[in-house]
């Protein structure tokens, strides 16, 4: 091997270090660390990590300027001067968490950079990404955890290490799966695992990871039984310390896989064909009972984000929120998880990148079921609670906002193709929804915040209950959005225009060949989940102000 291969896998190394130092520094900011005064200590390492960063960047920006390498530059840039000009007393968490984001969007660069960027490589690319963003949370979580405790201790070391051994092991499964799947996506056969350079360096990094789950076992065994952090050179220490030169050893090695050939796809010939240029997918077959019952198309990112809500469940919280959950609650999100895999990731995440119908009642679901179930387990963001109490205008616009946004993307071609054609659009398109769905359910649900049911014992200036005022107030922040939907659904059966013509219209499609006429029924579709919502929201309504009432009779 040449020297330039060489200094290439070293500079990689460290630029991958920096870089899950930086998130782990984040991680224990904005959401490990118990004490402000530990959040505040946590901006140093950050700073210097986040340093560290810009400089490997800058390094590789010195041959030849690139636009990546510069994006990824300018992010751990702006998180070296959070953590050096904010990052003091009550904003070290909010700083914490920023940094936490934009160390995410400078990782996910960095991956994509060298995997792809365009849908037809999301199927080797993602699993990839999540499989680096998972080593990163816990390396960085560990190695950030021994640094603040090399500068001293910490005020309450044992709840801080008990969390992130809660996160370390929900890093631990999706590292498995995702580490597994990148690999064998990537093998022309079983045997290529024993028989090729790719394969054993690949085996040697399951070897590792299987090693470093027994190692996080007995960290996890030792804390329920101790429940106490030890001090410099005890223990805790020198097994993280052994798992810290593993996870570098597993970096150094993943460095390398970048360089060594792969032998093929396990699945055999590459799919061809206008379906195949367009998602990296054969075009599957014609909607039947069977094709929908057995169509399942996986996406790495989803799912990891399904086992991320599954597993807050039991994360350790403090706090003034940190009173146990209700059982429906913690159903309510189990459900919605399950439900997230199974819209994105199961017949819809088949068809919907070749038929217009599938992606739209895709979207609606996401927006007004997953959405808003998942937001219905927790309670509304303080923030947003504040905002909607203080400025009372920012209802309706927020009520709106959501499905108009949703809609604009749609109806503008040079958004809605890269959201269509690109990794990152396509994840934002699936996630998004989601997301919004979620910040309308907290707008105009009437029992998502007491401050607006206008219930006595939240605030003493409000009455008892709510007038008649506040009731029409509420029906029509709950209109909006069930009006929005419909209005965007309708635009679509009754227009004429095709929308992203060149995907959906260019699949080669023999069945529901006329792109428009699919594109209308899915225009349809989308009427009937408004309709069905508006049903929803008003039998809640009625339901919760029949409560109401027989409450005060019964009071």
């Amino acid at each position: 091997m040449s020297t330039v291969p060489v200094l290439a896998v070293l500079l990689g190394v460290i630029e991958d270090l920096a870089a899950a130092g930086a998130l782990g520094a984040s991680l224990l900011a904005g959401l490990l660390l118990v004490a402000p005064a530990d959040r505040a200590r946590a901006m140093t390492p950050l700073a210097v990590l986040g340093g560290v960063w810009t400089l490997t960047q800058l390094l590789v920006l010195a041959p030849a300027p690139r636009l990546l390498p510069a994006l990824v530059a300018a992010l751990a840039a702006l998180m070296t001067l959070l953590a050096v000009g904010l990052g003091t007393g009550a904003r070290a968490q909010t700083v914490g968490r920023l940094t936490g984001v934009l160390a995410v969007l400078g990782i996910s660069i960095r991956v994509l950079g060298d995997q792809g960027f365009l849908l037809p490589q999301a199927g080797q690319a993602v699993p990839v990404l999540v499989h680096v963003l998972a080593m990163s949370v816990w390396a960085g979580g560990l190695g950030a955890i021994l640094l603040l405790r090399a500068r001293g201790p910490l005020t309450d070391p044992s709840a801080v290490i008990v969390r992130f051994s809660h996160l370390a092991l929900l890093a631990w499964c999706v590292l498995a799966l995702s580490g597994l799947w990148a690999l064998l996506t990537r093998l022309g056969s079983p045997l290529d695992l024993v028989t090729t350079a790719f394969g054993l360096v690949g085996l040697a990094k399951i070897m590792l990871l299987l090693v470093l789950g027994v190692l996080g076992a007995l960290q996890r065994r030792r804390l329920a039984v101790q429940r106490r952090a030890d001090g410099p050179g005890r223990p805790f220490v020198r097994l993280a310390g052994i798992e810290l030169v593993l996870m570098a050893a597993a970096v150094v090695l993943g460095a390398l896989l970048v360089l060594l050939p792969a032998p093929g796809l396990l699945s055999g010939a590459a799919a061809t064909g206008p379906a195949a240029d367009l998602t990296g997918h054969a075009l599957p077959p014609a909607p039947s009972p069977v094709s929908l019952l057995t169509s399942w198309r996986p996406d790495a990112l989803v799912i990891a984000l399904a086992l991320t809500l599954v597993w807050a469940l039991r994360f350790p919280r403090t706090g003034p929120r940190a009173a146990p959950r209700a059982p429906s609650a913690e159903l309510r999100v189990v459900v919605g998880a399950v439900l997230l895999v199974l819209v994105v990731c199961g017949p819809l995440g088949v068809y919907g990148p070749v038929l217009s119908s599938a992606h739209l009642l895709q979207q609606g679901l996401l927006l007004v079921l997953v959405g808003p179930l998942l937001a219905s387990a927790v309670p509304t963001p303080g923030g947003l609670s504040r905002l909607l109490h203080r400025d009372p205008w920012t209802a309706p616009l927020l009520a709106l906002g959501p499905t108009g946004l949703l809609a604009l993307v749609h109806a503008t071609p040079w958004l809605l193709g890269p959201a269509l054609a690109t990794i990152p659009g396509h994840e934002l398109l699936l996630l998004a929804p989601v997301v919004l769905g979620a910040l309308t359910w907290w707008t105009v649900e009437p029992g998502a915040d007491a401050r607006r049911d206008g219930d006595s014992g939240a605030d003493p200036t409000l009455p008892a209950g709510p007038s008649a005022r506040l009731r029409v107030w509420r029906t029509v922040l709950a209109a909006l959005p069930v009006a929005g939907l419909a209005a965007s659904g309708l635009a679509l059966a009754l227009g004429s225009t095709l929308l992203a013509s060149d995907r959906f219209g260019a699949t080669g499609r023999t069945w529901r060949a006329d792109a428009l006429a699919d594109q209308q029924t899915g225009g349809w579709i989308l009427v009937g989940l408004a309709v069905l919502a508006g049903i929803a929201l008003a039998d809640r309504a009625i339901a919760s102000r029949t409560m109401r009432r027989d409450a005060h009779a019964h009071g």
